[in-house]
């Protein structure tokens, strides 16, 4: 019935007639350099800019041809000058694997909006390395129609994505959101016992842009990706309430206000029970013995509770107040942690 429901939902889309906005190739616009400094060639810049790949990969992508300036193929050593437009089009299996299944859960016909499941292996938009490997992409191809992500979820998070349709659709859902009519409901597996409803409200921001080093200091690895709960930061609160445990894990339904950058994230960890599988935030205090493994492009967790090759935060449930009604679409969490045998007792 699932499937058949799914089907109905593609069918009932209206037509598109428009070309797909989205072919894949990502562009950014040249600032320039600052006045006395000399001259900046594409390979240097790209290798300053974009440091995920080596100067040697650079080098590679722009004698294939990946790289363009102005929509030209040029050498690495072409010298850039302000406002020139930089492209960017690798081939989609040059970029890491992901899991591309989605499921189209709603179809709000008078919103021009859908809901989409995601997996937890998969971007929305474009970053990074990810550039086709994204639901964004995938969802437009798949629908042969344009989409425009209302916001977004972390790579390795599961579950509800809102999309709009048309431009006017986007910027509609935007509103919704900045105002404060959209709210969003969680489950995640958090490390050890939590036993009483916890909120935090402690303020969050990019932790590189903390001056105090002293701070920072078990964290540089990552401090360019991580954020950090500081009284200097963006307010937001997290409620977690726990839902089922074990001596050793916790199930929490989690409801958050504002939806800063890893909130739920940063907040859990900050409370001593980061989310199980989390390789950012999952280290510290009440994580003991969790590490990093990397083996063929899959990056895993080895805990104590076994295996996990992602976090365990799910979207579970959207709500959307249209000032007519409420728009209400709801992702199972069990058939996402279900997979993990670390979770059986907490979903019994």
């Amino acid at each position: 019935m699932e499937a058949k429901r799914r089907k109905v939902l593609a069918d009932e889309l209206p037509p598109h007639t428009e070309a797909l906005n989205d072919d894949g190739v990502s562009y950014c616009r040249y600032g320039g350099v600052r006045r006395g400094q000399a001259p900046e060639t594409l390979l240097a810049y790209v290798c300053n800019r974009f440091s995920y790949y080596g100067k040697e990969k650079w080098d590679e992508k722009i004698r294939n041809g990946c790289l363009t300036v102005n929509k030209k193929v040029v050498s690495g050593d072409f010298v850039l000058k302000g406002g020139m437009q930089i492209g960017l089009d690798t081939p989609r299996d040059e970029e890491p694997a992901v899991d591309l299944t989605f499921t189209l859960l709603d179809y709000h016909k008078h919103l021009s909006l859908i809901a989409v499941e995601k997996s937890g292996n998969i971007p929305v938009s474009p970053s990074g390395k990810y550039r086709k490997n994204t639901l964004s992409y995938e969802v437009q191809n798949v629908l042969r129609r344009n989409v425009w992500p209302a916001h977004r979820l972390d790579k390795e998070t599961s579950g509800i994505v809102i999309m709009a349709l048309t431009e006017e659709a986007s910027s509609y859902i935007n509103n919704l959101f900045s105002s404060n009519k959209v709210t969003k409901q969680y489950h995640a597996v958090l490390v050890g016992k939590l036993l009483k409803e916890t909120v935090v409200d402690t303020p969050v921001l990019p932790l590189h842009t903390i001056k105090d080093e002293e701070y920072c200091r078990d964290c540089k690895p990552m401090k360019k990706i991580r954020m950090a709960v500081h009284p200097d930061g963006k307010a937001c609160r997290t409620t977690f309430t726990p839902v089922a445990w074990t001596d050793e894990l916790t199930l929490v339904r989690v409801h958050i206000e504002q939806g800063r950058t890893h909130q739920i994230r940063v907040h859990a960890e900050s409370i001593s029970h980061p989310i199980l599988g989390d390789k950012v935030y999952g280290h510290g205090e009440g994580s003991e013995a969790q590490t990093l493994r990397w083996t063929t492009g899959v990056d895993e967790m080895v805990t104590p509770h076994g295996v996990i090759d992602r976090q365990l935060l799910h979207a579970s449930r959207v709500e959307v107040d249209t000032g007519e009604g409420t728009w209400v679409v709801t992702s199972n969490y069990r058939q996402f942690f279900g997979r993990y045998e670390c979770c059986t007792k907490l979903l019994e």
